[in-house]
């Protein structure tokens, strides 16, 4: 069987005074292997990082991304338009 890289997603940042509506906070890491997430996570926060959590598993390329390293990727939360909270900026990492 294949083996398929680690990506950590660590939460970098959180818009709107640091207020997540599931109460990510910043320092949080979650580990994706082929088979999901190690831990609970927001299941908005991971709609919006698991397409690129995919393409980091199978060696794809982002083509404005020109150097190695982290990869910084967004939730959907919309920030301060959606009552007062915030959204939440994730570090993707190959680990």
């Amino acid at each position: 069987m294949k083996q398929f890289p680690r990506v950590l997603a660590t939460v970098v940042k959180i818009t709107n005074r640091g207020k997540c509506i599931f109460g990510h906070q910043v320092g949080d890491k979650f580990v994706f292997t082929e088979m999901g997430c190690d831990k609970p996570m927001c299941i908005y926060a991971q709609q919006a990082l698991i397409p690129a959590i995919e393409i980091i598993l199978h060696g794809g390329k982002f083509p404005w991304k020109k150097r190695k390293g982290a990869l910084y990727w967004g939730c959907s939360h919309p920030g301060n338009l959606y009552q007062g909270r915030g959204q939440v900026i994730f570090k993707l990492e190959v680990k």
